[in-house]
């Protein structure tokens, strides 16, 4: 039996050498895999030699040029390597058997996408929460990885990002860091990146020779097939202080957004309601289990709540909308559910995590609600019925108006032009309405991402800032909050606009968040105002925002747009937003034929959705 074992052990170790060969002939040959296998074998009957025996000569020749203790540590990297189960085991050898001997403190994956932005295949160092934030990064975010990978070049930072670079980090901003290009048969395909856990004075010459060693070695792990680690459910908190903190910051945007979460665990047998979710529900005793939520709504929407109880029994993420009674007045309120199984290590669901939110007074809420039953009657197990479902969800968060607001003195026009036939549906939205202080709330915004995830982030960030909007704060504060909220609550990244006008003095306040700025209609001229500083929701817990103030005039109007109104393949931003303002220029006395003449000259090819709202000072 221990021979049989010895053989199968060595036979797995020729195979793991003879791939890391291959992989190392296709890099420098620049071919195919079954190519780069036969050179090898064609090479070793030239030599009269083993084709294991040549391979193992390969694949050690790249670490002849390291240091000794360098190349003992690559090698026990390499061998580590060679038996990881997936990205994660691949980053954790790397850390552990050679870069942590240098100083470092963690280590990063990344793999580009087929849309250009890069995944996080595997980490070892940045903590599971931090890994959750970073799980994904759209082409269009300035990432240092990304430009690593885009221009096939490494990055060395001793003393952290420097001043004069804008581009995010997974990690402290302020450490030392490195990151090489992972190349394939003449391509990059990712990016290797080390971090340490300060700054340090240089980077030794055994660093910068070992960390291209070991990215050839992760690059060919990557091409061979390794698989990704899933960190999108990876969440913890850090400490006691983090937990009462957070906790106060959910409960705060709960009761702002009239939302209230649960959870229930299932093999216990205990329920656990937040503050808000007693409000929602008119309870003061005992929360509801999953399985009594039936007997909390009124009997001809008894089918949606079953349907969303057995997609969750099922183990499937799962929305439905339907309505309660409440428990202490009796009246009738609508409510749309969000909710996430969680799985033992067998697979079995053993816990449900959620949110109910109350929709009552939404605009056009009854439609959306229309839309959910009718779709989740017999097509929700269909992926064509859960787009048409986020659509009318969306079509009802994002309806086509044109009202004045006449207390304001301003009329408003809003047009929501979805996603192209075989796209899925955005997380566009927009917002206009008139406060208690009698100032007007204008908003536009854009969630990263698509499907039910965007809708749901576009539906939570919508309302929490109308929520903040209640408090007085200025553009710059709400968009501060709702960063905080995005990172901490809802986990989406977004752009956006938030602007309060005064009528009684025609000014407004705006700030802006990663987002395009508005245009200014003025005697027929349209104009882009210099746009205040301030970078996306949802990517840096610190980040702060300008505030502008601009002063209209009666005949002015004001176009706000999320980037599907201007983007074209093949062409830039500012071309683009020099078509519009050429295009908006003239007459703007009916907000309402402008937006319709505006969304109808617009002919993007990009298939993203888009919203346009326009608005005419009176």
């Amino acid at each position: 039996m221990r021979s049989e074992l010895d053989e199968l052990r060595a036979q797995s170790a020729a195979r793991a050498i003879t791939e890391r060969a291959t992989g190392i002939l296709m890099e420098r040959l620049g071919c195919p895999a079954d190519e780069a296998r036969a050179q090898l074998a064609h090479l070793a009957a030239e030599a009269g030699t083993d084709p294991v025996g040549l391979a193992a000569d390969i694949a050690a020749e790249r670490l002849r040029a390291l240091p000794r203790p360098a190349r003992r540590a690559a090698a026990r990297a390499d061998a580590a390597m060679a038996v990881a189960p997936d990205a994660a085991g691949l980053a954790e050898a790397l850390l552990a058997e050679a870069l942590s001997a240098e100083g470092a403190a963690a280590v990063a994956i990344w793999v580009l996408t087929p849309d250009g932005g890069i995944e996080l295949a595997g980490q070892a160092g940045l903590g599971s929460r931090e890994a959750a934030r970073w799980r994904r990064i759209p082409p269009d975010v300035p990432s240092a990885a990304l430009r690593a990978i885009r221009q096939d070049t490494e990055i060395w930072w001793p003393a952290g990002r420097p001043a004069d670079d804008d581009s995010f980090l997974a990690g402290q901003p302020d450490v030392a860091r490195a990151i090489v290009p992972l190349t394939q048969a003449g391509a990059c395909i990712g990016a290797l990146e080390a971090c340490w856990p300060g700054a340090v004075a240089d980077f030794p010459a055994s660093v910068r020779r070992q960390l291209p060693a070991l990215a050839s070695s992760c690059a060919q792990a990557i091409a061979a097939g390794l698989p990704a680690a899933d960190y999108s459910r990876a969440w913890t908190l850090q400490d006691d202080s983090e937990t009462e903190r957070l906790a106060a910051l959910l409960e705060a945007v709960q009761w702002l957004g009239s939302t209230g979460g649960w959870e229930e665990d299932l093999r216990a047998g205990k329920v656990y309601w937040t503050s808000p979710t007693f409000s929602l529900f008119g309870q003061s005793g005992q929360p509801v289990s999953l399985a009594r939520l039936a007997e909390q709504v009124p009997a001809e929407d008894l089918p949606l709540v079953e349907s969303f109880q057995d997609r969750l029994r099922r183990g499937e993420p799962a929305t439905a909308a339907f309505r309660i009674i409440r428990g202490d007045d009796a009246t009738v309120r609508q409510l749309r559910a969000v909710a996430q199984p969680v799985s033992g290590p067998g697979g079995e669901v053993i816990a449900v995590r959620g949110a109910y939110q109350d929709v009552s007074g939404m605009y056009l809420t009854q439609a959306a609600y229309s839309a959910t039953r009718e779709q989740l009657a017999g097509t929700e197990e269909s992926l064509r019925a859960e787009h048409e479902l986020a659509m009318r969800l969306q079509r009802a968060i994002t309806p086509q108006v044109s009202r004045p607001l006449e207390a304001a003195g301003i009329a408003v026009a809003a047009r929501y032009r979805p996603a192209s036939e075989g796209h899925l549906v955005g997380g566009d939205w927009y917002d206009a309405a008139e406060l208690p202080s009698t100032n007007v709330l204008l908003a536009v915004g854009d969630v990263a991402g698509h499907g039910i995830g965007a809708v749901t982030g576009m539906v939570a960030l919508r309302n929490g800032l109308r929520g903040l909007a209640v408090t007085g704060a200025g553009p710059a504060q709400m968009l501060a909050w709702l960063n905080t909220a995005a990172i901490h609550l809802v986990g989406v990244m977004a752009t956006a606009i938030c602007a309060i006008y005064d009528p009684a003095t025609r000014t407004l306040r705006w700030a802006r968040a990663g987002h395009l700025p508005p245009l200014l209609i003025r005697d027929e001229v349209a104009r882009t105002s210099p746009p205040p500083g301030g970078p996306m929701l949802g990517v840096r817990p610190d980040a702060s925002y300008e505030e502008a103030t601009v002063r209209l005039q009666l005949g002015d109007a004001l176009l706000f747009f999320t980037d599907g109104l201007i983007e074209r393949r093949g062409q830039s931003i500012d071309d683009g937003l020099a078509q519009l303002r050429q295009v908006a220029s003239g007459p703007a006395t009916d907000v309402g034929q402008l937006a319709s003449r505006l969304l109808a000259s617009s002919s993007s090819d990009t298939g993203d959705d888009t919203c346009l709202v326009a608005v005419s000072i009176r």
